[in-house]
């Protein structure tokens, strides 16, 4: 058996079933569904689909998806193991991706993937972020981002003996209710930290410590599975966000823009906001003190953007935006407007009010098409593509500051 794929399933049974019709019967892959507690239908039909496709079905023996993937990796016999939700789907060129890594030495395959709107079939944007990382990969060669970014484990395929050598699982969480970010509490956390010391895993200036209560100082030098480790209290980022995401930490109806910046740590949050369908500069931090400072009306942050609109500008528009502007909940600081043709502009304000740029276009009779934000104070887009982030330079951070 050349393949394995595994599928934890939950409660979605005609989605479970368009992923099993995507997979070639040609492919003689093993099929191993992993039913994650879903209810007493669900389940029922689920065994149904037993009389339509060649799969083997098994209870979960953890929680959440996590123990469903362990749960599958017990009963794995293929040389290659592929990860997939039974939201997923495979395009009909599968088989032919396998056969050209069947051979490959590397542990992981990456591939890159699209993503669309269960319900609708609508193209998604969830993919933009795995894009720029295959993208940035195939221009520089630099494994790092792939390694501590591509987190999905979708969109891999897996040398079965490296998982089983190196004696990986996939962390269950132990609150059903949580999500799967989400997974570890701080004292959870700890638990970890400490398991990894006692296993001796954990070194400090070259030496194996044994003990969890080591006063580690600023200078020391710490590594985990020989891998050096630093704390930083505060990062700093920039994302050009695409339409379609919603600049907050969660929301029950958009994806947000924090799915794009995938990090390990779980305090980050955008630095004000754009609209769901304004694109562009979006600072990201966990910087309590900056945010307070840049968002203060009293700092006047200027912030720039490329407007495309319909309709015709009058002859005094430049002066008329360069007036403050009334509006029901406050009047705008006098902005900047800057005509590039007929139906383009940047325009500069100071604030940053629940869709201003569009309402002072509508102060002229404008209705705007077509919203990026290029500069947010002295740090600029420029050519960072959509969907991507970067750190601050130090440059730009001291700037910021200043």
């Amino acid at each position: 058996m050349k393949l394995s794929i595994i599928i934890p399933h939950h409660n979605s049974s005609l989605l479970l079933k368009r992923l099993l019709k995507s997979i070639p019967i040609s492919l003689k892959a093993q099929i191993i569904v992993i039913d994650d507690y879903s209810n007493e239908n669900e389940y029922k039909s689920v065994v149904k689909l037993l009389n339509e496709f060649n799969f083997e079905l098994y209870q979960n023996e953890g929680k959440t998806a996590g123990g469903a993937r362990n749960t599958g990796l017990k009963y794995a016999i293929g040389d290659w193991l592929i990860f997939a939700d039974s939201d997923d789907f495979f395009t009909n060129n599968l088989t032919t991706l396998f056969n050209k890594y069947v051979k490959s030495s590397a542990d992981i395959i990456f591939f890159n993937i699209s993503s669309q709107i269960s319900e609708t079939g609508e193209r998604a944007h969830r993919d933009i972020h795995i894009k720029s990382l295959i993208t940035n990969y195939k221009k520089t060669k630099d494994e790092r981002y792939l390694r501590c970014m591509y987190l999905t484990p979708w969109g891999k395929m897996y040398k079965r003996s490296f998982i089983e050598k190196n004696k990986i699982k996939y962390f269950i969480s132990m609150d059903l209710n949580k999500k799967e970010n989400e997974i570890y509490s701080q004292k959870e956390l700890i638990e970890e930290g400490k398991k990894l010391i006692k296993n001796g895993w954990v070194t400090i200036n070259d030496e194996t410590i044994k003990k969890a209560d080591y006063n580690v100082k600023e200078n020391d030098r710490v590594c985990v599975d020989d891998e050096p480790v630093s704390y930083v209290e505060y990062e700093y980022y920039i994302l050009n966000k695409p339409q379609g995401y919603v600049s907050a930490t969660e929301d029950m109806l958009y994806p947000t823009v924090m799915e794009l910046v995938q990090s390990q740590r779980h305090d980050l949050y955008p630095v004000g906001r754009l609209d769901v369908d304004t694109e562009g500069l979006l600072l990201i931090s966990n910087d309590g003190k900056l945010t307070h400072e840049v968002l203060s009306p009293k700092k006047h942050v200027d912030k720039k953007y490329y407007v495309e609109f319909d309709g015709t500008l009058p002859e005094n528009a430049v002066d008329f935006f360069n007036q403050p502007m009334e509006f029901d909940e406050f009047t705008s600081a006098p902005s900047k407007l800057e005509i590039l043709d007929t139906n383009k502009a940047y325009l500069t304000i100071h604030e940053g009010k629940f869709h201003q740029v569009k309402r002072m276009f509508e102060k002229v009779n404008c209705t705007v098409t077509y919203l990026q934000r290029i500069e947010f104070g002295p740090l600029k887009l420029n050519d960072l593509p959509l969907g991507e982030f970067r750190a601050l330079t130090q440059e730009e951070l001291d700037a910021l500051k200043s």
